[in-house]
This record gives C-alpha cells, structure tokens and sequence, in this order.
C-alpha cells in the first residue's frame, strides 16, 4: 500500500501506469492514474502556454 505521500506525487502514477503495461500490476486505480497524468499535462501546458504568451 503506497504511503501517504507517494499519492501527491504525479510522477508516482507515471510509473505505476508503466509498471502496469508490463507487469499487469497497478498500485492505484488505471483511471486514476491516467487522469492524473492527463490533468498534470493540461497544467503543464497551460503554464507553458502563459509563459510564452508572456515573453
């Protein structure tokens, strides 16, 4: 069972969507894990976006 603080991670289910794809084990929800890789992406891009709409 994953600690507390492995579950703020977004890396945390990054890797466990890979360990999942090749080993058929996932420490979280598969759902779970790809909206949180699918939020961090759209957040990662609309920063990106605003910084160079900033520049």
């Amino acid at each position: 069972m994953a600690g507390h603080r492995d579950r703020d991670q977004p890396l945390t289910y990054a890797v466990d969507a890979l360990r999942g794809s090749f080993i058929a084990f996932h420490q979280f929800d598969a759902w779970m894990g790809n909206a949180v890789i699918a939020g961090m992406a759209v957040l990662f891009f609309a920063v990106a976006l605003w910084d160079f709409r900033k520049a």
